[in-house]
């Protein structure tokens, strides 16, 4: 392993020397490669800017529980713990990226908590469902959700938005972007305040929750090939919450803490695209909780990464790439009848190489390698191949196949029954899809199924120690239409038909409903002052953690705990009063359904807002 790693050492401290050949090349999705979606073998959804704009959501979840694939468990209202299981893998085997950032919290057993991140500044928002592990390593086991701020602009710009709503909700940001010689800039920051309601269902005092955030990207331009650039972004959520969903708790508080910082340089071809990259990244987590006990998590983590993109002809393309991770986590637990504190560090060095071959016009294959280096566990390798086949103008077959892994962090090595036997969880997942265009190319249908099989899972076992305990398969259909009806309508639907199953005990996974629909409908009538977003999510029956109460002992499932199917509706509304500004209005849970998004050990629903409203005003200078 030490020699690995000093190449990839030695290899990105001379890396940032290279001079790019005026080949043409093109990174895309987080600094990987990526062609046309229409070209890709790979399974992506996509969010722009004026749909996510026009939906109305504060919050990345917000958007994310449109996605075919995806379903996002919340502890109760704003700010609560939240979970995301794509195509039924668990939270930690989706990797969030934030401007090519991976958001690897070492100290969590659930990955990057999502819930507390804005989307004022998101430009897009992109879905990579399957095993990605190839490409971005750990974490990447059940797909990638890439998160792409927007670019600055060449003319001086920005925006101060203000809005309230229901649970006394009062929000407010500021954004600004610019360009000044050779250097770009483009900052953001919100504030967002509710008082909320109580998270126990029957409780009766608030659980109020504040977030700050605040995001800056600099980008100069040294020479006419070569940029310079900088990113950071904070996140600062402070959230009251209750014991469980059971009874009202006064003051259990807690207050997480993010911020990340991003260094490249970029060399560029003649076209303009980018051949070499180089980075360092450094991320901070902190969470301190308050309750019957205090519990301190920190986790801090450097990188460092060089890649390099090749167009060989016009049918071929490579990219090769080495990094080097360190990972340092802590917990301080004090439980009241004697604290412990856990270090541990974690070193990883990784190369990765992928290859994009036009075999002819109509077919084109992806394959992708990586080699990941640990000191505390075997070096382990994974592979992911894909093709895409164009079988008429107006139809394709597109497919993928690969595996994936999730490494033990430190939150699972600290609790871990022995740790040098506490195994990688390991994927082999595939999906395959028919995507057929008709009307005149206006409407989309896509299918695809999908299959994953994971080994190795880890679990708590009676003794409340992680071992490698199940193994656990999901497969299932995504279908999604997307038409675009004249002018002014669009019209998206997505129905996603999954089945995870823990094959150890033969129980459905937790928090996986077997169906799940979605409608989205984008009114944007040309020549008028208003635009409007109707959508509508319906779910099935899903299964929750159960307790048993005679021996305290807690399963994943035993399908005795269920929150029960049901439909959910937003509608959102903005107005424009002039060049300037506009006024906007957005209901959620329009029928009141009070759907439920799951319920605690003891069979208890957490409680959720029901109808509510947020109106508010945008202003542009």
């Amino acid at each position: 392993m030490s020699l690995l790693r000093h190449l990839i050492l030695a290899s990105l401290v001379s890396g940032l020397h290279l001079h790019a050949r005026d080949l043409p090349g093109r990174v895309t999705v987080a600094h990987r490669m990526e062609a046309d979606l229409n070209d890709l073998g790979s399974s992506l959804t996509f969010f722009n800017r004026d749909e996510i704009e026009l939906m109305g959501g504060l919050f990345l979840q917000d958007v994310l529980r449109w996605a075919p694939g995806v379903n996002i468990t919340r502890s109760g209202g704003p700010g609560q713990d939240s979970r995301i299981y794509l195509r039924g893998t668990e939270p930690r085997h989706s990797l969030v990226l934030i401007d090519g950032i991976e958001m690897r919290n070492p100290n969590s057993p659930d990955g990057f908590d999502i819930v507390h991140f804005p989307v004022g500044d998101i430009d897009r928002i992109e879905v990579l469902r399957g095993p990605q592990s190839p490409f971005y390593g750990a974490d990447a086991l059940g797909g990638v959700l890439n998160i792409v701020s927007r670019k600055s602009s060449d003319i001086p710009a920005g925006a101060i938005e203000i809005s309230v709503g229901s649970h006394d909700t009062m929000a407010g940001s500021f954004s600004t972007s610019g360009r000044k010689g050779g250097l770009s800039y483009s900052m953001h920051g919100m504030l967002f305040k509710s008082n909320s309601f109580s998270v126990a269902s029957n409780g009766t005092e608030n659980d109020p929750y504040q977030n700050h955030s605040a995001a800056l990207t600099l980008d100069y331009e040294l020479s006419g090939l070569t940029d310079l650039q900088f990113k950071a972004r904070y996140l600062d959520g402070e959230t009251y919450f209750d014991n469980a969903a059971t009874s009202d708790a006064l003051d259990f508080l807690s207050c997480q803490e993010d911020s990340l910082y991003q260094l490249g340089l970029v060399r560029k071809g003649e076209d303009g695209q980018p051949l070499v990259r180089a980075a360092v990244s450094y991320k901070d987590f902190q969470r301190n909780n308050f309750s019957f006990s205090t519990e301190h998590f920190s986790s801090k983590a450097w990188k460092v990464e060089l890649q390099r993109t090749l167009t060989i002809g016009d049918n071929l393309r490579i990219l090769a790439g080495i990094e080097y991770l360190e990972e340092k986590g802590q917990q301080d637990l004090n439980y009241g009848f004697g604290s412990t504190i856990i270090r541990d560090t974690l070193c990883t060095a990784s190369a990765f190489a992928q290859v994009r071959k036009a075999l002819s016009r109509e077919f084109t294959m992806d394959f992708g390698c990586r080699l990941d280096d640990s000191r505390h566990r075997e070096a382990h390798s994974t592979w992911r191949a894909a093709g895409n086949y164009r079988v008429t103008r107006t139809a394709r077959l597109k497919g993928s196949v690969g595996t994936g892994f999730y490494a033990p962090n430190v939150y699972y090595l600290a609790h871990a029954q022995d740790r040098a036997t506490l195994l990688p969880e390991e994927c082999l997942g595939f999906d395959i899809g028919l995507e057929q265009q008709f009307a005149d190319g206006q409407a989309i249908l896509a299918i695809t199924w999908f299959k994953n099989h994971i080994e190795n899972q880890m679990n708590w076992n009676a003794a409340y120690k992680v071992i490698n305990l199940n193994e656990v398969e999901t497969h299932g259909m995504e279908t999604s239409l997307a038409w675009t009806i004249g002018q002014d309508w669009k019209l998206l639907f997505d129905w996603t038909h999954l089945h995870a199953r823990n094959l150890s005990t033969g129980w459905q996974l937790d928090f996986r409903p077997e169906d799940q629909l979605a409608m989205r409908l984008f009114w944007t009538p040309a020549g008028k002052k208003y635009r409007v977003f109707v959508g509508l999510r319906h779910r099935t029956v899903f299964w929750n953690v159960y307790t048993d109460p005679d021996t305290w002992r807690t399963f994943d499932n035993s399908e005795m705990n269920p929150s029960p199917a049901g439909m959910t509706g937003e509608v959102s509304i903005r107005y424009r009063l002039g060049q300037t500004a506009a006024l906007f209005l957005r209901a959620e849970d329009v029928f009141n359904q009070k759907l439920e998004e799951m319920r605690d050990y003891n069979g208890n629903p957490y409680a959720v807002s029901g109808r509510s409203f947020r109106a508010g005003i945008n202003w542009s200078f």
